[in-house]
């Protein structure tokens, strides 16, 4: 078995390419990468159509000169991967190749322009030999669109390596003896991320709850406008970390106590699984792959609501129960250790390539 991933260049850092940093030496088979797409440093058009030209016209050569088994490739459901990871796809079936396509962003917007002419979705993708899709929803929308193969459901992971040498029994007794409770919100500092009706939910507990801190690691244009929000609402004990990486990153989820993002549709956030693996109480939308897992209770709470009420009251029972906190606590550490570590999703992987190049469907995770 040899298989060919495609994707960005690692060092875009977006969702895709974290996702095989931290997979890509957990394979036990032979797997190639192949990086396509903006490099840093990219500027203008002229540059950007030359080295989209050599992209294709590398790749041609790479399945003429090795005869991959299989090749998989990852498109978002957003115009410009979408179209530029098709032609990538149309070019593997032409040299007769398999392929299994992992649909990864989900833009709404861009999905309903794409429903008022689903022929171009066939075209690019129609012919996949499988496909993997974070959302019970998203499975059911492409069959809809007229997908018969295959479909299997993934999930984002958490690295195994940045997880050595966590102690779920200190960092616990760690929030358990801390006075204040802080609240983390790490993606991009946006509205459709829900930060808006976080502040407010967070400026309703300060009201009756001393020591409620706000954690906001991230970044964006809007940042400047989110944090002249939290001014003028009178939020205190807010603090705006901007984008992080490593271990201050890693410290930031360690010592929070809860995670909470009212964010307005995902596909599955990545931040909610390293949230999940270092133990914090998750409070969030019931939006993408979320609701496919999440247990309301259980692995904190999740609603379809978007009124801050709503979310300072779920923030109150994790600040209030010290049971209930450490019942979600270590059910989150130990759901995550089982369902999301990078090496778990290598051997899922795995187990799905060599199903596609067998042309034997696998039954368990199957969705059909």
């Amino acid at each position: 078995m040899s298989v060919l991933i495609l994707h960005r260049d690692s060092r875009m850092l977006g969702g895709v390419e974290k996702y095989y940093l931290k997979i890509r030496d957990k394979f036990t088979e032979p797997v190639e990468f192949y990086t396509l797409g903006r490099r840093p440093g990219e500027t203008g058009i002229v540059s950007q159509a030359f080295r989209m030209i050599e992209d294709y016209g590398r790749f041609i050569l790479v399945l003429l000169r090795r005869r991959h088994s299989l090749i998989h490739i990852n498109p978002s459901i957003e115009s410009k991967s979408f179209v530029r990871e098709g032609i990538f796809h149309l070019l593997a079936r032409v040299l007769h190749r398999k392929t299994l396509v992992f649909f990864r962003g989900w833009h709404t917007s861009f999905q309903e322009k794409l429903e008022r002419h689903l022929w171009v979705f066939r075209f690019l993708y129609g012919g996949a030999d499988a496909y993997i899709v974070l959302a019970d929803d998203f499975r059911k929308l492409i069959r809809q669109w007229g997908i018969t193969g295959p479909i299997y459901r993934e999930v984002t992971i958490a690295d195994d390596e940045e997880l050595k040498g966590f102690d779920m029994a200190d960092a616990l007794s760690l929030r358990e003896e801390t006075r204040d409770y802080r609240i983390l919100f790490a993606a991009r500092v946006t509205r459709d991320k829900g930060i808006y009706e976080l502040i407010d939910a967070v400026g309703l507990l300060q009201k009756t709850h001393r020591g409620v801190e706000l954690i906001v690691a991230g970044d964006s244009e809007e940042l400047d406008a989110v944090k002249a929000y939290a001014r003028d609402r009178g939020v205190m004990n807010s603090v705006f970390a901007g984008y992080v990486t490593g271990e201050e990153k890693h410290r930031l989820f360690k010592t929070s106590h809860i995670f909470c993002m009212p964010t307005y549709y995902e596909g599955f956030p990545n931040v909610v699984v390293e949230a999940m693996a270092v133990g914090l109480p998750v409070v969030t939308r019931s939006t993408g792959g979320l609701k496919d897992f999440f247990v309301h209770g259980a692995h904190g709470f999740i609603t379809e609501s978007k009124d801050p009420q709503v979310f300072a009251g779920f923030l109150e029972q994790l600040i209030t129960d010290g049971d209930l906190y450490r019942k979600i606590s270590l059910h989150n550490y130990q759901y995550a250790q089982e369902n999301f570590l990078a090496s778990r999703a290598a051997e899922r992987l795995q187990r799905i390539y060599r199903s596609v190049i067998d042309g034997v469907p696998l039954q368990a995770g199957l969705q059909s």
